[in-house]
């Protein structure tokens, strides 16, 4: 069976598993949750290497931006199956929500740890089990999922920084074409000041990933190695916080993954996600500290 360690799971993804039913055959029981888990896993193998295509590749990290607790193997599962999805919740969770499922409505599958188990060489593993859930699209829910409401620049910025291992430091001497640059080295982002707010956020995001992977990495960081998946954690950010992201590109996506194997390139996504995800909880802590005393005024 090969190995999906990198397929991991998001931490607020429960359930119970799914009872055997008395009537079914344990082997034949087995046997049909072994083509399931199959079925899945080729799943995210066949789109992992779908994105080779820019717009898919964009699409991912759309997703993964909506889904930002979600690891790669569940992002891709949800592109495979319904990439427009904002909601998941299982049948049981819509329904204790006042939010039946429609009928003829299929499910979506993803993943979650499953028990833990002893290894021959004493370590601990952990089983993959599959859940089955489904989008609020599906339901009959009146809830309306309200449009986000984000930050204004001076704050986004504010959050931006908000416990950075990095200091920024403006630098007039920076080439037009260049707004801000990770200097490992000194470790200190040089800005080129002047700029407005969103593009800032751009280049600044772009430049705390670098500092990312180089404290991840060490002495195998280098700038052009970590250059594709700075620029993609930048972008998952700037999609979650609102900021424009007209101006990415990613036409460079088939020279990155062409050639790489599915665990390899999912790998590089992982990498991605936790860059951004590292960025985007000091974001969420500042925004969060500085809503609650608005919060406690409003009472």
């Amino acid at each position: 069976m090969v190995a999906y360690d990198d397929v991991l799971f998001a931490s607020e993804e429960t359930g119970e598993t799914e009872p055997v039913s008395p009537e079914f055959n344990p082997e034949e029981y087995q046997e049909q949750k072994q083509q399931e888990r199959d079925r899945v896993y080729g799943m995210i193998d066949k789109t992992t290497l779908e994105l080779v295509d820019p717009n898919k590749l964009k699409e991912y990290l759309d997703i993964q931006a909506r889904f930002n607790l979600y690891r790669p193997g569940n992002v891709l599962l949800i592109q495979a199956q319904l990439p427009k999805a904002t909601r998941l919740k299982s049948y049981d969770d819509w329904k204790a929500a006042k939010a039946g499922v429609r009928k003829k409505e299929r499910s979506l599958y993803i993943l979650k740890s499953g028990k833990q188990f002893t290894r021959d060489d004493g370590t601990i593993g952990q089983y993959t089990d599959i859940k089955k859930v489904f989008d609020i699209s599906q339901t009959y829910s009146d809830q309306k999922v309200r449009p986000p409401v984000y930050p204004e620049g001076r704050a986004l910025l504010k959050a931006l920084m908000n416990k950075s291992p990095v200091p920024a430091k403006a630098d007039e001497s920076l080439p037009d074409n260049m707004g801000a640059f990770y200097n490992p080295e000194a470790n200190v982002i040089h800005v080129r000041p002047g700029m407005n707010a969103p593009d800032i956020f751009r280049c600044l995001s772009v430049e705390m990933a670098h500092a990312e992977f180089a404290r991840n990495m060490g002495s195998e960081y280098s700038r052009e190695s970590a250059q594709f998946s700075a620029y993609c954690a930048s972008y998952v950010l700037c999609r979650e916080y609102g900021v424009d992201v007209s101006v990415f590109t990613f036409n460079n996506a088939p020279g990155q993954f062409e050639g790489k194997d599915p665990k390899e390139i999912r790998t590089e996504l992982n990498s991605i996600r936790e860059a951004a995800g590292e960025i985007g909880s000091r974001i969420r802590e500042a925004l969060q500290r500085d809503r609650a005393p608005k919060e406690q005024e409003v009472r």
